[in-house]
């Protein structure tokens, strides 16, 4: 893994490039991004639970203004803040999975390693 990907993103973008690529990657180095976005996914899910809080605050000050839980929650759903705020979930998602998916592919490796044994 390049020693210059420090941050979710670039970790993300190198791991979808190699798989586009079809460049193989050891279970060393997956292992080795998987701790990284371990790490690093703290400062993503900071962001997700401020657009979440953005969220709530928009959808209490449209309830305050009198509009109904309904039309108060249409309105917020068709806000850019909604619209990020999936995003950034589903970017946690993505990050989990590839967490989870390194894991099992050194697991799998190295229960290869012991049947050879």
């Amino acid at each position: 893994m390049n020693d210059n990907l420090r941050s979710c993103d670039s970790i993300i973008e190198w791991l979808k490039t190699q798989q586009e690529n079809r460049v193989p990657i050891s279970p060393h180095i997956y292992l080795e991004a998987a701790t990284a976005l371990n790490i690093l996914s703290s400062e993503e899910n900071d962001n997700l639970i401020d657009l979440e809080s953005q969220l709530a605050q928009f959808r209490s000050d449209e309830i305050g203004a009198g509009k109904t839980g309904i039309a108060a929650k249409i309105v917020v759903e068709a806000s850019p803040i909604f619209k990020e705020a999936r995003k950034q979930r589903a970017k946690m998602e993505q990050i989990k999975e590839a967490i989870r998916l390194a894991k099992l592919s050194a697991r799998i490796k190295s229960d290869e390693l012991r049947s050879n044994l």
